[in-house]
Parts: structure tokens; C-alpha cells; sequence
């Protein structure tokens, strides 16, 4: 089953990283997220994770208990802005 759309599954066994990573593209700025599976517990967990902040950041996410704040103190967020 192929991931959800905008959700990619990152596995480079050189550097050892298993993640899952989301990339959002607006008007004028690219969001850029990466999932660990050792850091939300297994890789059905990452993706999970994943769904749910790319639900936040398009704004209609089904997971009303989930804010982006709580998302943040998981990982970090990498945002590239370009002008």
C-alpha cells in the first residue's frame, strides 16, 4: 500500500535513518518534516504522526486532539521559505 499523498518513506541504511517525511508546498514557502521511527516508536507510529501533521498543516485534520504544538515538542520542524 503506497503512503499517503505528500508523505514519503526515507531508508538509508548508511546513515542508519527510518523515517517517514512530509513536504508541503504553499504559495511561497516549502514545509519540510521528518518522522523518526526510533523517536515515535516503530515505523506504523511515524506514519501516523505524519498523517496527523499533515492534516494540521492543511488544515482539516480529523484529529482534534492533536496540536501543532504537541507535534513540535515531538521533533523538530524544518521550514524553508523562499522569496
Amino acid at each position: 500500500m503506497p503512503p499517503p499523498r505528500n508523505i514519503i518513506r526515507v531508508d538509508h541504511e548508511a546513515s542508519h535513518t527510518h523515517a517517514w517525511r512530509v513536504t508541503l508546498q504553499g504559495h511561497s514557502d516549502i514545509a519540510v518534516r521528518t518522522f523518526s521511527d526510533s523517536v515515535y516508536g516503530g515505523k506504523r507510529k511515524a506514519l501516523k504522526a505524519a498523517v496527523e501533521y499533515r492534516g494540521i498543516k492543511r488544515g482539516h485534520s480529523e484529529f482534534s486532539r492533536v496540536t501543532m504544538q504537541d507535534l513540535r515538542k515531538r521533533t523538530r520542524i524544518s521550514i524553508y521559505v523562499f522569496l
